[in-house]
């Protein structure tokens, strides 16, 4: 037998895998807030115990931190994005300047869209590959 083979088998790691890695990003956020992903998944057919249906994931691209709000509707999106901007505000003295998101329909909501220009955030595509992965995580969890 070759020992060799058995110490490190290519096949068998790579079967342990989902999927292969994602290229890292150049885009860095500099700050906490500077840059935030949002992810709205859902419906699910089993609802939680508090009857939601919908979950909102932002992920702060600096520090990696999650929230996860439950939804019992898509129309509770705006919501909690305007809670979720007091709160930062308020509780880190920050302002949210980025906001990347799929451009879902409640994500190019004329309120939304209203809101995110009157504070001065900037919108843009998902082009941070390696975000997607991240709140993938968090959707196995």
């Amino acid at each position: 037998m070759n020992k060799e083979f058995y110490e490190y088998c290519d096949v068998c790691h790579r079967g342990g895998q989902t999927r292969s890695t994602f290229p890292l990003s150049d885009s860095r956020a500099k700050r906490p807030f500077s840059l935030i992903h949002c992810d709205l998944w859902g419906r699910y057919h089993i609802p939680s115990l508090s009857g939601c249906h919908y979950f909102l994931s932002i992920v702060d691209v600096y520090s990696s931190a999650i929230w996860v709000f439950l939804l019992k509707d898509k129309i509770e999106t705006f919501e909690k994005l305007v809670n979720f901007h007091a709160m930062v505000k308020t509780q880190f003295g920050l302002a949210i300047q980025r906001v990347c998101s799929d451009h879902g329909v409640k994500f190019m909501d004329r309120k939304v869209q209203k809101f995110l220009i009157k504070n001065n955030i900037i919108t843009r595509p998902p082009v941070l590959i390696h975000l997607n992965k991240m709140v993938g995580r968090t959707k196995k969890s």
